[in-house]
C-alpha cells in the first residue's frame, strides 16, 4: 500500500461475512494487511474515508476486497472479487491485480506459477558480500525489469554482472573480493545468484 494505514479493526459484519464467503480467516487477513500486502484500487467517493483494498487470500487461492476505513482502520465488509466486479469492474485493471499477486508470489503464500511479468512496481534490491567485509554492500536496486520469479535467473545476465561490477568499483570495493551476490524482491527472501556469468 502506498497509503499508511491504521491496524486492520474487523466489524462484526466483516467477522460475519468472511466465514461465510471466505476460507481465510480474520487474524490472517488481518497479519496479511497489517505486512503491507494489497493495493488500494478505490474510494467509495471524494468525501469518504472508505477506501477499497484488493488483496489474495493464500486459502480461497483467489483475491478479495476489503473495505476499510482509512482513519480508523476498521474493516466494514469483505467481499470476493466477483461481488465486487458487479459495482467495481473499472477498478480492477489488470495492472492492479498482477501486482497484488506478484506480492504474495514474493512472499512465499503462493506458486511461483502465478506471478506474470510486466509489473512496473517489482522491485529487486541486490546485496553483495565481500571477503574483508562484515556486512553486506547494498547496491541499491536492479534497474532493468526481470523476467522470472526465480532471481537466480539474473545470473545468466551479462548486463547484471556488469551493473553489479560498476556498484561494487562505485564504492570503492574490490570486484575480486566478491564472495557472494544475493537478491531480494520486496517483501520476499534473499536469494544467492549464481555467477553464470563473469564480471
Amino acid at each position: 500500500m502506498q497509503t499508511p494505514l491504521p491496524p486492520a479493526i474487523f466489524s462484526k459484519h466483516a467477522n460475519e461475512r468472511i466465514a461465510q464467503r471466505l476460507k481465510i480467516s480474520s487474524e490472517k487477513l488481518s497479519t496479511l494487511m497489517k505486512a503491507g500486502f494489497g493495493k488500494k484500487i478505490g474510494q467509495a467517493s471524494d468525501a469518504s474515508n472508505l477506501i477499497h483494498r484488493l488483496l489474495w487470500s493464500p486459502e480461497d487461492a483467489g483475491l478479495l476486497v476489503v473495505i476499510q476505513d482509512l482513519v480508523t482502520g476498521t474493516v466494514l465488509t469483505v467481499l470476493t472479487l466477483e461481488m465486487y466486479k458487479r459495482d467495481f469492474a473499472d477498478n480492477l485493471s489488470e495492472k492492479r491485480v498482477r501486482h497484488v499477486t506478484n506480492q504474495m508470489v514474493h512472499a512465499g503464500h503462493i506458486p511461483d506459477s502465478f506471478w506474470v511479468a510486466g509489473d512496473p512496481q517489482e522491485q529487486v534490491t541486490v546485496h553483495v558480500h565481500l571477503v574483508d567485509q562484515q556486512h553486506a554492500i547494498a547496491l541499491g536496486r536492479w534497474p532493468e525489469p526481470v523476467h522470472s520469479p526465480d532471481l537466480t535467473h539474473l545470473g545468466k545476465s551479462p548486463a547484471f554482472w556488469t551493473w553489479v561490477a560498476h556498484g561494487i568499483r562505485a564504492r570503492h570495493h574490490d570486484v575480486e573480493k566478491v564472495v557472494r551476490v544475493e537478491a531480494r524482491f520486496a517483501g520476499g527472501q534473499n536469494c544467492e545468484v549464481p555467477h553464470h556469468a563473469t564480471f
